[in-house]
């Protein structure tokens, strides 16, 4: 996403116990957004292949 700071996970597995990333970025944001959102689109271009 533009002007969003995304991590990579560390495989710390913090999470499993606090319920909450370590990884101080934009994802804990767009998760939230996801998660309380009614509907999730995801779209991915689709090619002819000309063989």
């Amino acid at each position: 996403m533009k002007g969003k700071n995304i991590g990579f996970c560390i495989g710390c597995l913090a999470c499993q116990n606090t319920q909450r990333c370590v990884t101080n970025d934009d994802a804990v944001e767009i998760a939230e957004k996801v998660k309380n959102s009614d509907t999730l689109v995801f779209a991915t271009p689709i090619y002819k292949c000309i063989c």
